[in-house]
């Protein structure tokens, strides 16, 4: 019975065939896909809320969301990919919202933007989102 040759070094007498030395690809999780996450978080825990979608033609530096929770409270929050930061437009933006005394931030996951939600539930004190997002 003869053997199908695969081609490479392995089929040569003295070399032995190693496994594959790469890691797996896996891709960068989408601002997008962390979006939809924390949409579906909030329909099952907060379903009195609503989450506005912010941004379009025109406003590109306008946050993503915008959340009406319960008790007349209003929140805005930017999602970005893990590792990036708001573009020079989205901070001046997320600034000139947070000097009008709007809870804002920026979140590259799931539980950063649920912890902000019930901070801003809570009613205590904010840190400016610039040093939320630092730490």
């Amino acid at each position: 019975m003869t053997r199908k040759s695969k081609g490479g070094f392995g089929d040569l007498p003295g070399f032995k065939r190693l496994g594959s030395r790469r890691k797996p690809y896996r891709r960068p999780v989408r601002e997008g896909t962390t979006e939809k996450a924390f949409l579906l978080r909030m329909k099952t825990f907060r379903p009195d809320s609503q989450w506005w979608k912010q941004n379009g033609r025109g406003h590109a530096a306008r946050p993503d969301r915008m959340g009406l929770l319960a008790a007349r409270l209003q929140c805005f929050i930017e999602f970005k990919r893990v590792g990036e930061f708001p573009t020079p437009a989205q901070q001046t933006e997320l600034d000139g919202l947070e000097a009008l005394n709007f809870p804002v931030a920026a979140c590259d996951t799931v539980e950063q933007a649920v912890r902000f939600v019930q901070d801003v539930e809570c009613g205590g004190p904010m840190k400016p989102w610039r040093r939320r997002w630092e730490n």
